[in-house]
C-alpha cells in the first residue's frame, strides 16, 4: 500500500540513547505542553532547544490519552 507521511517540526528536550537507537523526547513547535517520543537513528544528535523537522509514516504512529495512557485506536487510512 500507498505510504502516509507527514512532516512536523518539534523542538527537542532531551535523547536518551538505547544501544542501536535513540529516543528523541521533544514538544510539538505549534502545542505547548505537547510531548512526543520518536525512534531516531543511533547517531542522531539534537541538544535541548533545538528544531527538528520529523518526517514520518502516519500509518505507525501511536497516540495515548493523557488521562488514562491508554493507547487511542488508530484510524484506517485510505
Amino acid at each position: 500500500g500507498a505510504r502516509h507521511t507527514a512532516p512536523v517540526g518539534v523542538v527537542a528536550t532531551t535523547t536518551e540513547v538505547l544501544g542501536p537507537e535513540v529516543i528523541l523526547v521533544a514538544g510539538l513547535s505549534d502545542t505547548p505542553g505537547s510531548e512526543i517520543h520518536a525512534r531516531m537513528p543511533r547517531n542522531f544528535l539534537a541538544g535541548p532547544g533545538t528544531p527538528v523537522p520529523l518526517h514520518f509514516d502516519v500509518s505507525q504512529i501511536q497516540i495515548f490519552d493523557p488521562a488514562s495512557t491508554r493507547a487511542l485506536p488508530r484510524p484506517a487510512l485510505t
